[in-house]
């Protein structure tokens, strides 16, 4: 996988497990979020738009959730 990829991994995974202190759920949603705003803010500027980007995004917030999840 390359660099990139894993740093939105990364980010989702941080994200998630920061906000999910107040629900598993909401942190979830909010790094999906962030993750789909970035990919907009992509689009409207000199950015590159990839789908595989938000993926990687979705599957740390995925990460980041369960891992909360069993932790509270």
């Amino acid at each position: 996988m390359a660099k990139d990829k894993w740093q939105h991994l990364g980010l989702g995974l941080i994200i998630a497990l920061i906000l999910g202190i107040w629900s598993p759920v909401f942190g979830f949603l909010m790094a999906v979020f962030l993750g789909a705003m970035k990919e907009i803010f992509d689009s409207m500027t000199d950015g590159i738009v990839d789908l595989w980007d938000f993926v990687a995004t979705m599957a740390g917030a995925m990460i980041g959730a369960i891992l909360i999840a069993l932790i509270l």
